[in-house]
């Protein structure tokens, strides 16, 4: 008996990345895909840096290019992600405090890439994003004590102003 071979047509070949970044964008003299990227990439770590909970835990370049490695893997070849313990308390956290600032950043680079009739995000949703800046951050443990301790003094403060009285 003969063995059936499973085939699979190739309906699309993956473009090489370095080529896909290096793609000019249509009616721009010298701006390409690269720097469109780049501005997204900006955008999210400006807001990164204005988290008073989290940091980021690798260095600008590193994250920028793991940012474009995530577009093109996730957003334009629609790769799987890996696994995410969504059960920790962290991811939890994480989630319920910035989900809709998340989805925000997604929308608002969505907006730019239709201005530039790039389509990658079309049909897609925000999580895989999300996923890569939760992946990117770690939660600040000692922001809490501070919290803590200015509770503290602010009460001592009241309490010593109310025996002046």
């Amino acid at each position: 008996m003969s063995e059936f071979i499973n085939l699979v047509p190739i309906t699309q070949l993956k473009i090489d990345k370095t080529k896909w970044l290096n793609t000019k964008i249509k009616y721009e003299s010298s701006f390409k895909l690269e720097d469109l990227l780049n501005d997204m990439c900006e955008n999210i770590l400006n807001w990164l840096y204005n988290l008073e909970e989290y940091t980021i835990i690798t260095d600008e370049d590193s994250f920028n290019n793991s940012f474009k490695d995530m577009i093109y893997e996730k957003y334009l070849y629609n790769s799987k992600s890996e696994s995410i313990d969504t059960e920790s308390y962290d991811y939890n956290y994480f989630e319920l405090k910035y989900l809709e600032e998340v989805n925000s950043l997604y929308l608002e680079s969505k907006r730019i890439l239709d201005h530039y009739n790039l389509k990658f995000f079309q049909d897609k949703d925000f999580m895989e994003l999300f996923y890569f800046i939760y992946e990117y951050t770690q939660y600040l443990e000692g922001q809490e004590e501070l919290d803590d301790s200015e509770e503290e003094d602010y009460l001592n403060y009241n309490i010593d102003a109310e025996k002046i009285k």
